[in-house]
């Protein structure tokens, strides 16, 4: 059994630096004020979802499969389908790989086989078996989020996606998820400090697309799945010895939740499925079934420890643009391209995104922006 360490003493570097992080930790896992959601909207309970998964390895099967054992075994319905593509940046899932055409919708792993019509899906739900409109979209972008949102235009990508299920349900919520970095097992704690500062950026993302869509007076209907912050907590916790069924040495509770540096066992991805399950039914997990690789008792505490946390992501307050450009100059332009070893991008990163004048394909962390322009439709 893990024992909590003395916070005084911190007696190794990632202890520090774990011990450093609780302060960010404690804002994620407070007490919620019910109702609301990560960017402020109404977070609505619901008894039945038609769920489209996009996304990479970090979110494929059986992730999914988990979310609908949770839910049917708590008395939910639930049809889904889903479009995987191993590594891929949303961009690889909406244009694809030519300037033109996006063909993107058509690429990936479905439910059987491969190469669905994702629009149409969205608009028909043919595969998901109902004859009607999904009125949830998961998706998640590469981990790599920076690169995406100065390189690839994810943002502008991730309205384009929202766009395509809204066209069939203008009621429609997409649900974005955070996609963790790897961890380092000799020094946890720089993965539990990093996953927390960037969470809120993956919540500016998605409030950027948001204001493009009240610009419309249309619902800002985009929020985050806090999946990155949330394996931070769980490793903090099992680190300090608050998960009872997570024991062992530092290297032992993280290899109970990590499979390689970044990739989950079947413990770490039957956690982000009940995240999952509380984020698109605005319920608690507790109480469900599990899988038989996963044992009873360490279920529950990650039904709980899943419900703590999505309540309590849920009660921040919507991001502002210049508290968006601050975080990442203070803080998450060193962290991230720290990680990646692409120490020459740090300037760089706090340049691009310290700049408080609209231009194209310039920081999207600005509003008005009088540049912004929402990407064709197919």
């Amino acid at each position: 059994m893990i024992t909590a360490r003395n916070s005084g003493n911190c007696g190794s570097q990632w202890l520090c630096r774990l011990i450093a992080a609780l302060g960010l930790l404690a804002a994620v896992t407070s007490s919620p004020a019910v109702g609301q959601t990560g960017n402020g909207q109404a977070a609505p309970r619901r008894e039945a979802a038609q769920v489209f998964f996009s996304g990479h390895s970090l979110i494929d099967n059986p992730l999914p499969d988990w979310v609908e054992l949770i839910a049917t075994s708590l008395g939910k319905r639930i049809s889904w389908e889903q479009q995987m593509i191993l590594g891929s940046p949303l961009r690889l899932r909406t244009r694809g790989e030519g300037p033109t055409g996006w063909k993107g919708y058509r690429y990936g792993k479905n439910r059987d086989g491969e190469g669905m019509d994702v629009i149409d899906e969205l608009g028909q739900g043919r595969s998901a078996g109902t004859g009607r409109p999904y009125d949830t979209l998961v998706v998640a972008e590469n981990h790599g989020l920076l690169g995406s949102i100065i390189w690839e235009n994810g943002i502008g990508y991730l309205r384009h996606f929202h766009d395509r299920l809204t066209a069939a349900n203008p009621s429609g919520r997409t649900l974005y998820v955070h996609a963790w970095l790897g961890i380092d097992r000799q020094d946890p704690g720089r993965f539990v400090a990093r996953e927390m500062e960037i969470s809120r950026i993956w919540e500016c993302a998605a409030e950027k697309a948001n204001l493009s869509l009240e610009a419309e007076n249309r619902p800002a209907g985009l929020s985050v799945i806090p999946a990155g912050s949330a394996l931070a907590t769980l490793v903090q916790q099992g680190l300090s010895g608050q998960v009872a069924n997570l024991s062992g040495s530092p290297v032992q509770v993280v290899d109970a939740i990590f499979r390689d540096d970044v990739h989950l066992t079947d413990p770490g991805i039957y956690f982000l499925a009940a995240v999952h399950y509380a984020a698109i039914y605005g319920q608690s997990p507790q109480g469900a079934e599990a899988p038989e690789s996963v044992a009873p008792d360490l279920a529950a505490e990650l039904q709980a420890l899943a419900w703590q946390v999505v309540q309590g992501f849920q009660q921040s307050r919507r991001p502002q643009m210049a508290e968006c450009r601050r975080i990442l100059i203070d803080s998450v332009c060193e962290s991230y391209w720290s990680y990646t070893q692409s120490f020459e991008e740090i300037g760089r990163c706090k340049g691009y995104f310290s700049r408080t004048d609209p231009q194209r394909e310039g920081n999207p962390f600005i509003w008005p922006d009088s540049q912004w322009t929402a990407l064709p439709f197919p």
